[in-house]
């Protein structure tokens, strides 16, 4: 089941839709976080077709595990206006598993348009090899996309660095909008895994993406670079920045902030 097979899956009626996720999106104990928030904000997208363009930011509270199998996703709009806040729910087993609060805003006139983030130094894409699929080291929703590393280490080899830069792209895609953006968004491993010398389990905790072009189509064939920063790591928790951009045009499309839980 590729990524547009399970957005097709999502058909809203009174306010929630139920989905049937397959195991191939699995990452440890629960579904890969990039398919549950894209799910849920195609879901949102559904809801208000005419607004689908305007997702601006959205926070994600992963609370619990959420298994491949059926998925109840439902939604409640919580302000409405020019700037409209939504929230929408991922159930399974009759617990709330994950949530979503998404903010759309209408485009306005402003004096201040820039972007402060420059595009990172990395190695040339085509000297780069993919990041294999090797389970069980590797999680299985890795099987669905390509990765190469471009900046930093891959997991689980002691390295000092705090930041990567990856490469990213579908395997099978033909055209999507802002929930495969989405799904790009959380594909990377954390560099903290990077540091450490032996395999751990790591999941996201909390997560905020700003989004910068939330109406761009991407194309099966587009290489994105997905960029993350160690800003602080203590306890097991460890938070993290970065920014999503498009190879071929050197676009920022997003801006991330994330909390990560380590076990290890």
């Amino acid at each position: 089941m590729n990524f547009e097979r399970c957005l097709q899956g999502v058909v809203p009626k009174q306010g929630s839709a139920t989905v049937h996720v397959e195991p191939s999106w699995g990452q440890g104990r629960s579904l890969f976080g990039g398919i549950q928030t894209g799910l849920m904000i195609h879901f949102l997208q559904l809801c208000y077709p005419e607004r689908a363009h305007e997702i601006r930011s959205i926070q994600v509270a992963f609370m619990d595990a959420v298994a491949p199998g059926e998925l109840t996703l439902e939604h409640s709009p919580l302000r409405s206006g020019r700037t409209e806040y939504h929230e929408v729910r991922l159930v399974q087993g009759g617990r709330l598993r994950c949530r979503v609060l998404a903010m759309i805003g209408a485009p306005r006139e402003s004096q201040v348009e820039s972007i402060n983030l420059q595009y990172p130094e990395v190695k040339e894409i085509d000297s780069l090899r993919d990041l294999p699929f090797m389970p069980p080291m590797t999680p299985a929703f890795v099987q669905h996309f390509q990765m190469r590393f471009g900046r930093g280490d891959v997991p689980f080899t002691g390295s000092d660095k705090i930041d990567t830069g990856i490469f990213i792209r579908f395997r099978e895609l033909q055209e999507a909008g802002l929930p495969a953006l989405v799904a790009l968004a959380d594909v990377a491993p954390s560099p903290v895994l990077s540091q450490l010398s032996r395999p751990a389990a790591a999941s996201s905790a909390y997560w905020t993406l700003d989004i910068v072009e939330p109406g761009m189509l991407l194309g099966g064939s587009d290489w994105f670079l997905l960029e993350n920063h160690i800003q602080q790591s203590h306890a097991g928790f460890v938070s993290q920045n970065g920014a999503l951009w498009c190879v071929e045009t050197r676009k920022l499309l997003a801006v991330t902030q994330q909390t990560v839980t380590v076990f290890g």
